[in-house]
């Protein structure tokens, strides 16, 4: 009589057993974490480290599981986790990392906040990142991020900041510029800046005797001239 007897590796039996961090305990990264579109050594150690860390009292796992950077360009496998047989599963970047949120640029003078008659909103982000932006009325726009870690949008016609930082008689409206980067397929949290209302109203120059004056009033005070 024959026997057929299927052995397998602890990668196999016991990979599943693995723990992976949760979305909020995953380690972020940031635009200096990557360099020609591939994670660094360090922040792959961080992944590992991270691993190692969540799977220290994993009672699921034979003892002697080891994580380690992977050593190779490949995202799917940023970590390798050898088993005490020596079979090895190769862990891949979504499971243990997320890029960090975008930035967004203030403007000068207005703290952490955008003026109204801001024409753009402009960031840092991840190198070939899409920038996902919603706007006040809940529009979504995108943009990316270029290679030096910098992104811009131009606000389109119909497009405009409004005032939302005074809750009060000003308001114009009621969400700040919401700001999000998909990098590598995976979407990072948001970062939001408020908008104030712009500064007075402002005078072409030179203003001089007998000639007429342009006045520039912010779009969302109400007023016109």
């Amino acid at each position: 009589m024959t026997h057929n007897i299927t052995v397998s590796s602890l990668a196999e039996s016991k990979g599943a057993s693995i723990t992976y961090p949760l979305d909020t305990a995953k380690v972020v990264y940031g635009n200096s974490d990557v360099e020609n579109g591939n994670f660094k050594p360090a922040i792959k150690q961080a992944f590992a480290d991270k691993l190692t860390e969540v799977n220290r009292n994993n009672s699921n796992l034979p003892t002697g599981v080891t994580f380690a950077p992977g050593t190779t360009n490949d995202k799917t496998k940023v970590v390798v986790a050898t088993f005490p047989d020596d079979s090895t599963l190769d862990i891949s970047h979504e499971r243990v990392a997320k890029p960090a949120a975008p930035t967004i640029t203030p403007t000068p003078g207005f703290d952490n906040d955008l003026s109204s008659t801001e024409r753009s909103i402009s960031g840092t982000g991840i190198a070939g990142a899409t920038v996902k932006i919603t706007l006040q009325d809940g529009k979504n726009v995108e943009t990316t991020v270029d290679s030096d870690g910098r992104w811009t949008y131009n606000l389109q016609a119909g497009e405009t900041l409004k005032q939302n930082f005074r809750q009060d008689a000003t308001t114009k409206a009621t969400s700040p510029v919401s700001v999000k980067q998909v990098a590598n397929g995976i979407e990072s949290a948001a970062t939001t800046a408020n908008v104030r209302l712009s500064a007075t109203a402002s005078f072409d120059t030179p203003l001089q005797a007998g000639r007429d004056i342009i006045v520039h009033v912010p779009h969302d005070t109400g007023n016109s001239m």
